[in-house]
């Protein structure tokens, strides 16, 4: 049984991605590569598929070429060789989560801080104070975030 390879096109609405399909397809073929199509909703089959998508297609590439830009990814999966640059893939976004918690509970923090300073800073009429506050809870609220245990 030959090996598969599956070429996935995803984008927003109208970003021209069953074109980008038909020319993958097309090339593909060209030079002799099997290529099985899946519809999906868009059309009834392959055959309406290729109808529909060859009718105008150098104004659709042209379209293309101005308004979108492509991004290729290669991603390996079911490979015991992939597994290390898996783990560290994984380990990037785990500090990466790690990060956004810390800056949330910085603003957290802060929040906290302006609750209590802003009725103070109304009742003292001082800006000065709510400055102060302000700057106390980014400190802290940056500060304690590093501190804390995140899982």
């Amino acid at each position: 049984m030959p090996k598969e390879l599956k070429i996935t096109v995803s984008g927003n609405v109208n970003t021209g991605k069953s074109t980008v399909c038909y020319l993958i397809k097309k090339y593909l073929a060209e030079k002799g590569i099997t290529v099985e199509f899946d519809c999906g909703l868009d059309y009834d089959n392959e055959k309406d598929f290729d109808v529909k998508i060859s009718k105008n297609l150098n104004e659709k590439v042209e379209a293309l070429s101005e308004n979108v830009r492509v991004i290729l990814k290669e991603v390996r999966t079911q490979s015991s060789i992939s597994l290390p640059v898996l783990d560290k893939e994984i380990e990037a976004r785990k500090e990466h989560i790690k990060t956004i918690s810390k800056s949330r509970i910085s603003v957290i923090f802060t929040l906290i801080v302006l609750i209590i300073g802003v009725p103070i800073a109304f009742f003292t009429n001082n800006p000065l104070v709510l400055f102060s506050f302000l700057f106390a809870g980014a400190f802290i609220g940056e500060r304690y975030s590093y501190e804390l245990p995140l899982h």
